[in-house]
């Protein structure tokens, strides 16, 4: 069969799904095709005889021919179809080899419609739904009804006693969320793109690792506990007596960095950056953020600004860029971000040499010397 004439079978079975779901009569599907004819006698008696092959006899289903005839100079009177036609059911299922696919289809559509007419939309829509999760349907429902009926807000996603393992509400979110919003859009609507935020569940909290760089505060507030970690909430709420903060993009420089008076370290873990707004330890302390000299580096120290204007930079600069000028080295992708407008002069050429290179230099190739001699001098 000619991938073409394939090609519009498979879309024509999609719609055919649709239909079902629907509730449509089966319509005759024409295909189009036969422009590109053969130009040898070979290709015309292969592609002649898939034609016929495929062909609706007495008792084989198939498509029906209308024949036309055809003259070529090179092969002279011939006969080519004109239109092709599946007439029934039947026959598109043949031709497809789809029966079985079929018949598994509509028995699992009509569970699916007994159990709950509303959820015709969402298949009708995406008919594929039906067999994706063919293995899943019993349980989904059964938790799709619990979710109806129960309250859930205030409770972890995995806590809820769904009638199901504590993994599956994880696993099918997106199918669980799209049930939902189908069943009661009055509850559920297009606003909700998460399960958690519509179910109005607890979320885990992000935890930030995080270093007292000095000693006699970290007995005074920690019982001597240099290393730990905290949520975004817990952080809010501190009042500690440190008067610098340093966010470094690499959680193992936070092991790196010296003992130093009054000082915080936290792994801002490079994306959770935007995690940590309106905390009040920043805004009476003085802030820095070390990131690495790359693109992903730049656009975070500038983000970062928009919380926090006065915000410095330590090691994103011309002086520490070609000090390790010889550490440079691609990065993965190309340079896309140019305007970045919260940056410093300094901040700014380094970045745009960085830029012209589609160049980085890692955190981790910073020499450890230079790296302690800098940070002392913050005084």
């Amino acid at each position: 069969m000619e991938p073409s004439y394939m090609a519009q079978l498979e879309k024509s079975y999609k719609r055919y799904l649709e239909d079902l779901v629907a509730g449509k009569d089966f319509e005759p599907i024409v295909l189009r095709g036969g422009k590109g004819k053969p130009s040898t006698a070979i290709e015309l008696h292969q592609q002649v005889a898939l034609f016929q092959k495929n062909e609706k006899r007495d008792k084989t289903p198939g498509w029906t021919i209308e024949w036309q005839d055809w003259f070529s100079k090179k092969l002279g009177n011939q006969s080519w179809p004109s239109q092709i036609t599946v007439s029934t059911e039947e026959d598109l299922l043949f031709l497809t080899d789809k029966s079985k696919h079929a018949a598994e289809f509509k028995k699992i559509l009509n569970t699916l419609l007994e159990w709950t007419p509303a959820i015709q939309p969402l298949l009708q829509k995406y008919p594929n739904l039906v067999h994706e999760h063919k293995d899943d349907w019993n349980t989904l429902m059964a938790v799709t009804s619990y979710l109806l009926n129960n309250q859930t807000s205030g409770q972890y996603l995995r806590s809820i006693p769904v009638p199901a393992h504590t993994k599956f509400m994880q696993q099918k979110k997106s199918i669980l969320l799209s049930l939902l919003k189908t069943i009661r859009p009055d509850i559920y609507d297009e606003n909700h793109l998460d399960l958690e935020i519509a179910l109005g569940t607890r979320r885990k909290p992000y935890l930030f690792t995080m270093r007292l760089l000095d000693p006699e505060l970290s007995q005074v507030c920690l019982s001597g506990i240099e290393c730990f970690a905290l949520p975004v909430e817990e952080i809010k709420n501190k009042q500690w007596p440190v008067n610098r903060v340093i966010l470094v993009e690499n959680e193992t420089n936070l092991y790196l960095l010296p003992s130093m008076p009054c000082t915080l370290a936290i792994f801002s873990s490079g994306k959770a950056l935007h995690l940590l707004h309106e905390i009040e330890l920043f805004t009476n302390a003085s802030l820095y953020y070390w990131g690495d000299l790359d693109e992903e580096g730049f656009v975070m120290l500038n983000d970062a600004r928009t919380y926090y204007p006065k915000m410095a930079s330590i090691f994103m600069d011309t002086e520490t860029m070609n000090t390790h000028i010889q550490e440079m080295h691609q990065q993965p992708q190309p340079y896309k971000s140019h305007q970045l407008n919260n940056l410093s002069s300094a901040e700014k050429t380094a970045y745009d040499q960085l830029y012209s290179h589609n160049g980085r230099i890692e955190q981790e190739r910073l020499r450890q010397d230079y790296i302690m001699k800098k940070l002392l001098s913050l005084g």
